[in-house]
C-alpha cells in the first residue's frame, strides 16, 4: 500500500478521497449490521515514516505507522490527548494493520469505529472507562442572529463531503455543524472541537483560510505559508467568523475522554 497521510485516507466519511479515486466502492453494508474483523494482521512498522495511514481501500481496512493512541483516537472520534493512562509504548510503537470486515458491503463510519474497537480490546487486551473531564479546548458557537452559510437543499443526502483543496480551503456539502465541528477535531486542530451554536440542519459554504504550523498536524507535514499579500487568506479563526458568521475560541470545558485501566502489545501473528 502506498504511503497516504491521514489527511488523504481518513475514515470513511470524513475522506476527501472520491470513488474514482481508489475505485468503485462496494455496496454498503446494511445499517443495523454490527460488524467484526474476521482476519486481521498486526505488525510493527519496519520502517521510518512520517505520517500514518489510516483507513478503508475497498474492503480492507489498512493502517501503516499508527500507535495504539492513534488508533484509539480515530476509533473513538478523539484527539490523542483524550487517551488518558496510556503507557509509553503505546504512543511510541507503531503498527501496520490488515483486516477485512465479517459482513458484506463497505462499512459506514460508525460501523469501522465499531470494528477498529473490537479489535484493540482482542488483541491489546484493552480495558478502559470513558469520563468526562476538563481539557483545553475550542468551542464554536454562533455570532449573531443567523449564520452566514447556506442551508442545503439536497434532501437525499444522508452524509457530509468534505473536499479538500489544499491545507487551506474545505468545500463543505450537506454538513450539520455536529459534523463539521468532529471533522475539524479529527482532521485540522490539535485540540478537542465542542459544538455550541445551537444550529441543526445541514449546510454547504466554502471555508479559505491560512493554516498555521499547529494544524494539520496528523499529517506529519505542514502547510506551506503563502507569501503575504493583500489577498492572502485570513487565520482559521478569523475566516470562520468572517465567512461562517461563527466564533471558534478557546476554552476549558468537559469532553470525552477514554481512560486505560489495562492494555498489552499484541500477540504476533
Amino acid at each position: 500500500m502506498k504511503m497516504l497521510p491521514i489527511l488523504m485516507l481518513a475514515a470513511s466519511t470524513l475522506s476527501p478521497l472520491r470513488a474514482q479515486d481508489l475505485g468503485a466502492p462496494p455496496r454498503s453494508m446494511p445499517a443495523d449490521a454490527s460488524p467484526s474483523f474476521e482476519v486481521a494482521t498486526i505488525k510493527p512498522t519496519n520502517e521510518d515514516l512520517v505520517g500514518a495511514a489510516y483507513g478503508m481501500q475497498g474492503r480492507v481496512f489498512s493502517t501503516r505507522n499508527t500507535s495504539l493512541t492513534y488508533l484509539l483516537a480515530y476509533s473513538n472520534d478523539m484527539q490523542q490527548n483524550q487517551i488518558i493512562g496510556a503507557p509509553a509504548w503505546a504512543d511510541a510503537d507503531k503498527f501496520d494493520i490488515k483486516a477485512e470486515p465479517n459482513t458484506p458491503g463497505q462499512p459506514n463510519h460508525q460501523q469501522l469505529n465499531s470494528m477498529v474497537q473490537k479489535l484493540l480490546v482482542d488483541r491489546f487486551k484493552l480495558t478502559f472507562l470513558r469520563e468526562k473531564r476538563e481539557l483545553p479546548a475550542y468551542v464554536l458557537t454562533l455570532e449573531g442572529a443567523a449564520p452566514k452559510i447556506a442551508k442545503s437543499n439536497d434532501n437525499s443526502a444522508t452524509t457530509p463531503s468534505f473536499s479538500f483543496h489544499g491545507f487551506g480551503k474545505i468545500v463543505v456539502t450537506n454538513s450539520t455543524i455536529s459534523d463539521f465541528v468532529h471533522m475539524l477535531q479529527v482532521l485540522v486542530l490539535d485540540r478537542p472541537v465542542v459544538d455550541q451554536s445551537g444550529l441543526t440542519g445541514r449546510y454547504d459554504f466554502t471555508l479559505t483560510w491560512t493554516p498555521d504550523d499547529s494544524q494539520y498536524f496528523r499529517t506529519g507535514m505542514k502547510p506551506v505559508q503563502p507569501s503575504t499579500t493583500a489577498d492572502t487568506p485570513p487565520d482559521l479563526f478569523t475566516a470562520i467568523n468572517q465567512q461562517m458568521g461563527m466564533r471558534l475560541r478557546s476554552a476549558r470545558v468537559p469532553v470525552d475522554v477514554l481512560v486505560i485501566d489495562h492494555v498489552e502489545k499484541p500477540s504476533a501473528n
